[in-house]
């Protein structure tokens, strides 16, 4: 059994630069939001459609920071629609904790050298230097959780130029995930930076912004589905999960079989999520 005597900030740290803990990553996004990623086409469908000819005659460059954007591979599709439809190179600043993450990233925009500008930050965004704060977009997709105190924020709202936008994706306050995230942290010794935490500092310091509320379903099936639980209750537990009391695994268990459903043959979720933008 595990005791309270860790921060699941250096958690956050320490499992995402083993092979287990990249591999949980990538299956876990890749069953939630398929390998096409579902999620890049909700927040393409979001992006402020203002980019213009004229914001961008002169540089033709879009100024981008992704912050904590794991593999890169969300990165890349975004960037990829954004050369497309607006005909308009971007520069990204990419900052990742990661070092497999990073270095895969960097194997990618080698491939792709005509899309992007790019410059790879392995480094958890608090001690990072940011060498330029006139961004376009600065995007934080799943990735507010580790982050330490009003420092961060205080950091990531100097980021955008005059009319830039922050865009920021989580999982609501009441959705599956937050409430099974609920169950699996009472062992540390801090917590997770989440959505409504953000909100609460927001607001604190007048600054404006609008949400958007949406779904994401997948389901699993039956001779997958206890494969795809190990790899959630890991991912979300970041590898402590067959440390934990079998009071607390029954308590997991007892909390999906609660707020899922089995139809034909197949395990079905939901989860709530929430995009904050900014302005």
């Amino acid at each position: 059994m595990i005791t309270q005597n860790k921060s699941i900030k250096q958690s956050y740290l320490e499992y995402l630069n083993t092979i287990t803990g990249i591999r949980n990553y990538t299956n876990f996004k890749t069953t939630l939001y398929s390998p096409n990623d579902t999620l890049v086409q909700e927040i393409i469908q979001k992006l402020p459609h203002d980019f213009s000819a004229v914001t961008f005659e002169a540089s033709k460059r879009l100024k981008i920071c992704d912050i904590g954007g794991g593999d890169g591979n969300r990165m890349f599709k975004i960037i990829q629609y954004l050369s497309k439809q607006f005909d308009i190179n971007c520069q990204l600043d990419f900052i990742e904790q990661s070092l497999p993450f990073c270095q895969k990233f960097e194997n990618l925009c080698k491939s792709n050298k005509e899309l992007a500008e790019t410059r790879i930050h392995n480094d958890l965004f608090e001690k990072i230097i940011i060498p330029n704060y006139c961004y376009d977009l600065v995007f934080l997709i799943h990735s507010i959780f580790a982050f330490n105190d009003n420092f961060a924020l205080k950091k990531i709202l100097a980021l955008p130029n005059h009319s830039g936008t922050i865009i920021i994706v989580s999982n609501s306050p009441d959705s599956f995930l937050a409430g099974l995230k609920k169950i699996i942290d009472e062992y540390y010794i801090d917590f997770r930076y989440e959505i409504d935490d953000l909100i609460k500092d927001l607001n604190k310091q007048n600054i404006n912004y609008h949400s958007y509320f949406f779904e994401t379903k997948w389901s699993v099936n039956m001779d997958e589905e206890q494969l795809y639980l190990s790899t959630i209750k890991n991912w979300l537990s970041l590898g402590r999960y067959t440390s934990l009391s079998n009071e607390k695994q029954q308590e997991i268990d007892e909390y999906i079989q609660q707020n899922t459903k089995y139809l034909d043959g197949q395990r079905h979720f939901v989860e709530n999520e929430i995009a904050l933008f900014i302005p």
